[in-house]
């Protein structure tokens, strides 16, 4: 999930409509690489509607338990 991971986090940064305009394209690149050097990432596709809450809930949870350091 690299190369994704990186891209989806450059989204959280408001690159198109600050990074890109402020010419921090570079460092936003290099900051959000080092952040994911050093964490997991994952992506969740969930159902838009509350009455699949509980079960999604329990997906992540089982999810995050399974996890080794």
């Amino acid at each position: 999930m690299g190369v994704q991971a990186v891209a989806r986090l450059m989204e959280f940064t408001h690159y198109d409509y600050l990074m890109k305009p402020t010419g921090r394209q570079s460092g936003n690149f290099l900051l959000c690489g080092q952040i994911l050097s050093q964490a997991r990432a994952f992506a969740l596709s969930r159902p838009r509607s509350f009455s699949h809450l509980d079960r999604t809930l329990d997906a992540l949870e089982l999810h995050l338990a399974t996890l080794k350091d």
